[in-house]
This record gives C-alpha cells, sequence and structure tokens, in this order.
C-alpha cells in the first residue's frame, strides 16, 4: 500500500554526538523545523546558502555494498 501522505518522506541517519550538538544549538527550537527552514533557504537562494556550508559538506558516500576485507594469511612458514 502506498503512503496516504501528499509529501514524500525522507530518512537520513545523523551521528547521535551532532544530533545532540545540533538540537542543543537550536535551543530548544525544533530539528524537523530546522530542516524546512534551510531547505526553504536552499530554494530562495541556493548559491548564497551553500556557499556557506562548503566548509561543513560532508564526504560523498559509497554506493553500494562496503568492499570485503580479507584478514590478512597466517604466517606460518609453511607453503600452501
Amino acid at each position: 500500500m502506498s503512503s496516504q501522505h501528499r509529501d514524500p518522506s525522507m530518512s537520513v541517519r545523523v551521528p547521535a554526538d551532532l544530533q545532540a550538538a545540533t538540537r542543543q544549538a537550536l535551543g530548544g527550537r525544533d530539528l524537523r523545523a530546522f530542516v524546512l527552514a534551510c531547505c526553504t533557504a536552499l530554494a530562495a537562494d541556493p548559491q548564497a546558502f551553500l556557499a556557506g556550508l562548503e566548509e561543513h559538506w560532508p564526504p560523498p558516500s559509497r554506493i553500494g555494498r562496503p568492499p570485503k576485507v580479507f584478514p590478512p594469511a597466517a604466517q606460518t612458514g609453511e607453503p600452501r
């Protein structure tokens, strides 16, 4: 069954320490309202808004599964 909401939801995971610091900085203001305000400011003046975020921009995320990490071969001195 599809969602009955007009606007699609977004799912973002914010590290707990960053989320706590953000809530403290907002001083009691609603975090959801802050995200909406940021989206509104971005839509109104994208170049200026993004310029202010440039130094805070996270590195790009990998897409897909993480690469397999194989343990180093045991150094027994015996050939395989």
